[in-house]
């Protein structure tokens, strides 16, 4: 009986060890509260703006348990819509990302011109990344 208790446990302890790693790992525990709060008032702003609602509104919403889904539904915003203004915001972050390396002198306005160019030419994102080193788009 004994060995059946032990030969459980094991494979328990086991799954708890690298769950555990796996938190450890994504950085889960090390997140600070001025990093966590900088980020939820990030989303919050973002997403109102994405919306057309004030930052006020997402944040009441979001404290009432609303999704994204409901809210796009209730601003009366279409998929397409929101997909177009999710691509206008990220270009301009883009333009702003590379005109601060221009000025920084990390590249010239040339590459900047010509890495915008390239990024505008591909078809998608992965994982909110444009396709560039590494990511091969067929």
């Amino acid at each position: 009986m004994k060995a059946y208790i032990i030969l459980a446990a094991v494979p328990v302890l086991l799954v708890s060890v690298l769950a555990v790693s796996f938190v450890s790992a994504h950085g889960w525990f090390k997140i600070s509260s001025e990093n966590f709060t900088e980020h939820k008032s990030v989303m919050f702003e973002q997403k109102a703006a994405l919306l057309g609602i004030s930052v006020e509104d997402m944040k009441n919403a979001w404290a009432e348990g609303k999704n994204f889904h409901e809210l796009m539904e209730e601003s009366g915003l279409t998929k397409d819509e929101l997909k177009a203004g999710m691509k206008e915001r990220m270009e301009a972050r883009m333009a702003e990302h590379l005109q601060s390396l221009v000025d920084e002198g990390v590249i010239t306005q040339k590459q900047a011109d010509e890495r915008s160019e390239s990024i505008g030419e591909r078809k998608g994102f992965k994982r909110g990344f444009p396709h560039g080193f590494g990511h091969w788009q067929k």
